[in-house]
């Protein structure tokens, strides 16, 4: 019952027991009233008795007075106070009439006052004819003293039952008036004890109204939502922030029962203190939610947070917290890309497709879903790979959000200057909608996968570049001590040999020092082109001659095969460094005779074309694989690099070639 419905009770009540306190106060009153009048009344009649008996003396004096004396003012003295004595008689008459005793007794008395009074007016008329001694002798032989006697014991007789009645009615009027003065004592404690409940119980559903609106403002202002429901679980009230969470206007709200307006929140939680998260709404949002029972009489509360944004930026930041454990992980481009769409998939998707960029084409590395044995719906699909195309070629993220269809972000997996594939995340029509925040988590983990994946590559590239500088020095030590161990083979023999043999050695020895000093200047152009310190001598010259002359060189290399060199070479007029020229030339055409097996055939041809000019060096050897051919002209790379190669080198030879035709 609520404090308005208890002054609402106590009111009739409070009105009720007034009433009766009230009607017992005017009885008891009335009763002490009634006490005191007939104390009155039986005072009045005591004296109007007194006053008879004085009267009744009075006349009785004056009429002796007047016998004795013989005044005739005694006489009409005496007629007054006969006067006197009736007027009594009647008085007292009048106040007894209720009381039957005292009615015979007073009938008794105004009979013996009119014989007593007439025997004494008879005496006077006697002693009038015949004097007083006849007057008296008349009052003793009519027996008046008696008839005097007998009417002063009679109002004796009446004077001591109204002093007994007296007595007995001053008791009773004390008894009724103390009973009156408790009665009104109690009344007032009851009724002030009645008025100080109903003023503090006025005053505290005062308080209560003005909590009552307190919290009404405090109610519909927060900016919480706020359900109150009662025991069966049906709304009463939800203030504009809760309207607002639900998506409801008031009258969808109250009256409905919580599970109706929130089905993923168990019942237990609407029933018993709670506090805990859960889902609401379709896309489903997460809430943060309290229940507080009897937070007024019957009445619970809900408070009810949307911590989507919250739950979003932690999830969000696990998400990004194991991508970037996972991408730290020492592994290759595909597993590492593989395992960053398991744990998007894990933390806020159902679906994620990872697709690597390789030329105009894409290349799918990683396809995860929630459940591996469910395709992604149609909504989804149709987005491959067309989309991911387009966000690869511009490198700007896109949302799909589209109403009744699948959630979907696509986002580039961007490097440092150029885009490696793209990311497609799906959450279905049912699952969360994605928004801005979302596909912005999305592009991070795109940027932070790019850069993994350029670091791996870095690190894989690093890998190659010692594994080839090693297999360089393998192959240096092995082209270095084939020429050297000659010379010192030579050097140390010469003295013991005749000159014939000395002039073969010294051939032999010049021949492997030019070979040094060329593997020499080889691995010093390198040098050059790594730090940028290869400069070419630009000047004018005719290429014919410089081809020509190269091919003079290889020539002799060519006899020994039992090789031949088709060439077709015209003028050429050009401007560039002749010995840097011929330095290239060189090389293709050294390359060409080595890796050309005995008997076979290299044709050289030099076209212009416009402005530009185009040397052809062609053999029918094994040719090169292409795997290789990527990776033809980088230095320290050749396609057999074991040091059990049939054919010698340092893989410096293209290389060098590459880098002053650039410059050219």
């Amino acid at each position: 019952m609520t404090s308005r419905g208890k002054i609402g009770w106590l009111v009739p009540v409070g009105v009720v027991l007034s009433a009766v306190i009230c009607a017992v106060l005017v009885w008891s009153w009335h009763q002490a009233s009634t006490a005191n009048e007939w104390v009155t009344h039986t005072s009045d009649v005591r004296a109007a008795a007194f006053e008879l008996r004085g009267h009744i003396l009075a006349a009785e004096l004056e009429q002796h007075s007047e016998l004795l004396t013989g005044d005739l003012t005694r006489r009409r003295a005496f007629v007054a106070e006969t006067r006197h004595v009736f007027e009594d008689l009647g008085r007292v008459r009048d106040l007894t009439r209720d009381d039957a005793k005292q009615s015979a007794q007073l009938r008794d008395v105004g009979a013996l006052a009119r014989t007593f009074f007439d025997r004494l007016s008879g005496a006077m008329d006697t002693r009038d004819r015949a004097g007083t001694a006849a007057a008296l002798m008349e009052m003793r032989s009519t027996g008046a003293a008696s008839f005097g006697d007998a009417l002063r014991q009679r109002i004796d007789d009446v004077l001591a039952e109204e002093d007994a009645l007296l007595a007995e009615r001053e008791q009773r009027a004390s008894t009724m008036n103390l009973y009156a003065l408790l009665e009104l004592v109690g009344a007032s404690l009851v009724l002030g004890t009645i008025g100080t409940y109903a003023f503090q119980t006025r005053r505290t559903v005062r308080v209560v109204d003005a909590e009552r609106r307190r919290f009404g403002a405090i109610f519909q202002n927060a900016t919480d939502a706020m359900i109150l429901f009662d025991g069966r679980l049906v709304v009463h009230d939800a203030n504009r922030a809760a309207l607002e969470v639900l998506e409801r206007d008031r009258e969808d709200v109250v009256g409905q029962r919580t599970s109706d307006l929130a089905p993923a929140v168990p019942t237990l939680a609407w029933r018993k203190p709670y506090h805990g998260q859960s889902t609401l709404g379709r896309p489903p949002r997460i809430i943060d939610m309290t229940t507080t029972p009897d937070v007024l009489e019957g009445t619970h509360l809900a408070v009810i947070r949307d911590v989507t944004r919250r739950a979003r930026v932690e999830e969000a930041r696990r998400v990004l917290v194991e991508a970037s454990e996972v991408l730290a992980s020492p592994t290759d481009d595909d597993d590492v890309l593989r395992k960053l769409a398991e744990v998007v998939v894990k933390g806020f998707a159902k679906g994620c497709r990872v697709a690597i960029a390789e030329g105009d084409e894409l290349r799918l590395v990683a396809d995860a879903k929630v459940d591996p044995d469910i395709a992604l719906p149609a909504d989804v699909t149709r987005h491959w790979p067309g989309s991911l195309k387009r966000v690869v070629r511009t490198g700007h993220g896109e949302l799909h959000p589209a109403p009744g269809e699948a959630s979907v972000m696509i986002v580039p997996i961007c490097g440092h200057r150029r885009t490696l594939g793209a990311l497609l995340i799906a959450s279905p029509k049912t699952g969360r909608l994605y928004g801005p925040d979302d596909l912005a988590v999305a592009e991070d983990l795109g940027r932070r996968a790019g850069m993994a994946i350029e670091q791996l590559r870095a690190l894989a590239r690093e890998r190659d570049a010692n594994r080839t500088k090693d297999e360089f020095l393998a192959t240096v030590s092995h082209e270095l001590r084939t020429p050297l161990t000659a010379i010192l083979g030579w050097s140390r023999l010469m003295p013991s040999l005749p000159p014939k043999e000395v002039a073969k050695g010294i051939t032999t020895i010049e021949r492997n020092a030019t070979a040094l000093a060329r593997l020499v200047d080889d691995v010093l152009d390198v040098s050059r082109i790594i730090t940028g310190k290869l400069q070419i001598a630009q000047e004018p010259l005719d290429l014919a001659d410089v081809l020509r002359a190269c091919l003079r060189v290889v020539e002799p290399m060519a006899r020994a095969k039992s090789i031949v060199i088709d060439s077709h070479i015209g003028p050429c007029p050009f401007y560039g460094d002749a010995g840097r020229l011929q330095q290239v030339f060189w090389n293709l055409l050294s390359n060409a005779v080595k890796f050309t097996p005995t008997g076979g055939r290299v044709s050289c041809t030099l076209e212009r074309e416009g402005a530009n000019v185009t040397v052809t060096v062609r053999d029918n050897g094994r040719g090169i694989e292409p795997d290789f051919m990527p990776f033809v002209f980088d230095r320290f790379r050749q396609h057999d690099s074991s040091t059990t190669r049939t054919f010698g080198g340092l893989g410096l030879g293209l290389a060098i070639v590459r880098h002053p035709v650039e410059l050219h």
